[in-house]
This record gives C-alpha cells, sequence and structure tokens, in this order.
C-alpha cells in the first residue's frame, strides 16, 4: 500500500513540474483583434519501482507541451462612401443618376419632356419641345420681343401687348382698334392715325410735320401743337354789322369758328379788331407768340414782330387748314398793323348803312396793308382774322 501511495505521489509531482501553474484570471489578455488556439500533447514515462516488501509499483510521469498560435485580424474601418460624381452614369438607361435630372430611357429626345443629355425640358434651352407648350425657343438670350419669340417660349403675334420690333410699330392688346387716334390696327399691328403720321388729325391735333415735330425753332412740337399761338381767318364773311355790334360780337364769331373746327382751346381766340374801348394793343397779357397759321406757316415770331408792319407771310388760311381762294379776300379790321385804332369802324360794328365805312386788311399783303388796306362802306361783307391768346 505504501508503494501505491509514493507512486501516485510521483506521478503528481511529475505532472507539477512538466506543466506548471495555471496562470490567474488577471493574467489573461483578450484582445478585440487577436484570437488564440493552443494544442497539447502528452508523453507519459512508466517506472517500476520495488518496494520493501517485495512488491512492484509503477511510476507515471506526464510531460505536456502546449503550443500556443496567434492570429491578428485588421479590423480598422473601411470607407464605404461613395462619390456621386465618379459614378459613371449611363444617361438614357430609364434610371435618374448622378447628376442627371431626368431619364425616360428612350423616350429621351431634345422635343421632349427630358433631353438627350438627361436634362429637363425647360423655356430658353434652345430647344423646341411642343409637348410642354411651347411654340419657339431662340435660347434664353434671345427670347425677346426682337426676335419673334417672347420669354415664354410664345410666337410674337399681333394682338399679344408685345411690339415685335422691326415687324410691328405697336401692340396695345387687346386694347388695339382699327382707325381709333392713337390706337393701334388689330389686324396689322400698324398704328392708326396719330401725332406723327405728317396729317393733322382734328381735333387731337393742331399741327402734324412727321419727323419735324418737335425740332426747335419749327412750329410744330412733339405733341402735334402748334408751338405758339395759332392764327386763322374765318371761312364766315360778316356785314359791317357784326352780331350785336362791337368787339365783344367779333370775338364770339371767332370762338364759335374755332369750336367748328375742333380747336381744341377755341375759348382763346380774339378778333383783331378795335372799337372805341378796345384794340389789339389794349390786349392784357398779349400774346407772345410765334404766331402761326393753321398749316404751320409762321407769320411772326413775337408780339413786336406781329405789329411792325412787316409779316413773314400773308394771312390766308382758314380755321379747316384751307387757304383762303374765293371772295372775300379782305377782313374788317377797324385797326392799324400796329394794333391801335384805325379811323373807320362801322359805328363799332353795328351798322350797316351808309356813309359808314369799316378800315380792312387785304389776306394777300404781308405789308402794313395786312391790316390797313383801305376803309370800305359797311354794306360789304369781309371776313375776319383771329389770334389765339
Amino acid at each position: 500500500m505504501k508503494t501505491t501511495l509514493k507512486a501516485m505521489t510521483l506521478v503528481s509531482a511529475a505532472a507539477f513540474a512538466f506543466g506548471g501553474c495555471q496562470p490567474d484570471d488577471e493574467d489573461v489578455t483578450s484582445a478585440t483583434h487577436s484570437s488564440t488556439s493552443s494544442t497539447s500533447s502528452t508523453s507519459t514515462t512508466t517506472a517500476t519501482l520495488g518496494g520493501s516488501d517485495g512488491e512492484s509499483a509503477s511510476s507515471s510521469t506526464t510531460t505536456t507541451t502546449t503550443t500556443t498560435t496567434t492570429a491578428t485580424t485588421d479590423t480598422s474601418e473601411t470607407d464605404t462612401t461613395t462619390d456621386t460624381e465618379d459614378v459613371p452614369m449611363e444617361c438614357g438607361n430609364g434610371i435618374v443618376e448622378g447628376l442627371e435630372e431626368c431619364d425616360l430611357g428612350p423616350e429621351n429626345a431634345d422635343d421632349n419632356f427630358c433631353t438627350t443629355l438627361c436634362t429637363n425640358a425647360v423655356c430658353g434651352d434652345g430647344l423646341l419641345q411642343e409637348v410642354a407648350g411651347e411654340q419657339c425657343d431662340n435660347g434664353e438670350e434671345l427670347n425677346n420681343d426682337q426676335l419673334g419669340c417672347l420669354e415664354a417660349c410664345i410666337k410674337a403675334t399681333c394682338g399679344d401687348g408685345h411690339v415685335w420690333v422691326d415687324i410691328e410699330e405697336c401692340d396695345d392688346g387687346e386694347n388695339n382698334q382699327a382707325g381709333v387716334y392713337g390706337k393701334c390696327d388689330p389686324i396689322t399691328c400698324e398704328k392708326g392715325p396719330h401725332c406723327g403720321d405728317n396729317i393733322v388729325q382734328d381735333p387731337q391735333e393742331e399741327c402734324d410735320q412727321g419727323e419735324d415735330n418737335g425740332i426747335p425753332g419749327g412750329p410744330c412740337s412733339s405733341i402735334c401743337s402748334l408751338a405758339g399761338n395759332m392764327v386763322f381767318v374765318t371761312s364766315a364773311s360778316f356785314l359791317g354789322k357784326i352780331g350785336d355790334g362791337g368787339v365783344e360780337a367779333a370775338d364770339a364769331a371767332c370762338i364759335e369758328a374755332a369750336a367748328n373746327a375742333k380747336i381744341a382751346n377755341a375759348q382763346a381766340f380774339r378778333a383783331w379788331i378795335s372799337d372805341d374801348t378796345n384794340s389789339p394793343s389794349t390786349w392784357n397779357p398779349k400774346p407772345e407768340g410765334p404766331f402761326i397759321l393753321r398749316n404751320t406757316t409762321i407769320i411772326a415770331t413775337s408780339w413786336d414782330d406781329l405789329t411792325d408792319g412787316e409779316l413773314t407771310a400773308p394771312i390766308d388760311v382758314l380755321e379747316t387748314h384751307e387757304k383762303v381762294n374765293v371772295k372775300p379776300f379782305y377782313a374788317w379790321t377797324g385797326t392799324k398793323s400796329d394794333g391801335t385804332p384805325a379811323e373807320d369802324r362801322c359805328s363799332n360794328w353795328s351798322t350797316t348803312s351808309k356813309p359808314y365805312k369799316g378800315e380792312r386788311g387785304q389776306l394777300a399783303k404781308t405789308d402794313a396793308a395786312w391790316s390797313t388796306y383801305g376803309a370800305a362802306e359797311c354794306q360789304f361783307a369781309a371776313r375776319l382774322i383771329c389770334i389765339e391768346q
């Protein structure tokens, strides 16, 4: 029995000697990036011992060999981000990718909603896309009123309210009206009667010299009004008794003539005539001029020029623009060329009886005779000279 215990003791000792002590838990390190595998092999030595009591005992020694293999795995982070720009695009595959705005696959077309470059059809891209409602497209910089395609990719047409440069003269859209002064023809988009057409349109215009309107020193302003004071001869003629008599009656005759001719400033006209108390020399204020006939002829540049006894042209145009071409070729004045009263005035324009006479002006004259040609009996007829104040 003793021999057996000794044998067991030897075996334990041998195992301790060759195997060693097991490490504590705190000596074992587990790394995130490492794994360990162990292979053990064991050899056994058997010894025969002789005991004192003649028994034999066996003694075994076990040797353990441990092989450790360490594998290291690199678990560093991998960048899985993909740069869109680096991804090759295939415009036309029916998939919107990368920088594409659209992709209709085989239906991509420059006249469709998605172009062959996979961009959305837009007005201003220079491509005509009728499916998007475009009528034209000259490109963003060229869609304007000049080339016939508007900013909304709609063709310029008469009546759209846009003036097609060099093609249309005007376009007031829904306000286009045919034959109306200052309006635009709805069919041709040409200007109707208007200031600048070289045709005087009553009552809207006093004059119209076309391109010469508004030139410095010219008789017609840029708005087709006379650039001065209008002068005309009445188309009507009067005996020596004018209305109820006196200057006021002659003034009223001038106002009526201007109104009938649709002259805008009709109430501002006075007759070049005198009585016992009134004459052009007493007008206050006096018109400054220039003094201009209805046909835009300037007869005097100022009041002093009008009354100096010499006109630059005869006063021979009616309120209706026409020249005086029928009798009488005279006008009652009762006034000298300087604006002061003459001697003969048909008893202040109140009688046609003899022996009264009235001073007359000759309408074809430009010297002092335009106002004092000579007296005539009041039973004869003559016209009146009317001047805008």
